[in-house]
């Protein structure tokens, strides 16, 4: 049960993370581990069922299927954050690694940073003064290696 928290936990995230390729072999691992220990329990209730007639448990099946359902719903919770209204996006082109920015209706925003092997997202607050976007964390700039800056003009068309 411990270990299934811990790879519950490694797709939950609250404020900036990044994830990447290690991030991603741990989960499989830890997941092969979860699924090794679940296989042993599982057999071992099938022999007692089998041969001694005694009842077969199924909290561990049970529990496997909501590891399994809760860890897809997080998973495609952060990709999709399908609980926010979008009001602007914007994109940074320049260097290797694709940027962007997701501004939300709830006056919360998205900056993300991809390369090849990882990916860092920076959340936080903003506010609008004047057709203009402020950011309201003010270390945005130096978390993003100043990728991304604290305002932004809004363009009717764009």
């Amino acid at each position: 049960m411990v270990l299934g928290l811990i790879i519950l936990s490694l797709n939950i995230h609250f404020g900036d993370f990044c994830e990447g390729m290690a991030k991603g072999l741990l989960f499989v691992l830890l997941s092969a581990i979860f699924i090794l220990c679940f296989l042993i329990i599982e057999l071992r209730d099938l022999y007692k069922l089998i041969n001694k007639k005694e009842k077969f448990d199924f909290i561990p099946l049970s529990f496997l299927v909501i590891l399994i359902a809760s860890s897809w719903f997080f998973i495609v919770a952060n990709e999709n954050k399908f609980w926010r209204e979008i009001k602007y996006e914007g994109v940074i082109e320049n260097g290797n690694a694709r940027k962007w920015i997701v501004f939300y209706e709830n006056n919360s925003f998205e900056a993300t940073i991809s390369h090849v092997e990882n990916r860092c997202t920076f959340v936080g607050k903003y506010h609008i003064e004047n057709n203009i976007i402020i950011l309201d964390d003010k270390n945005i700039e130096s978390k993003t290696d100043e990728n991304f800056t604290k305002k932004y003009l809004i363009i009717a068309d764009t």
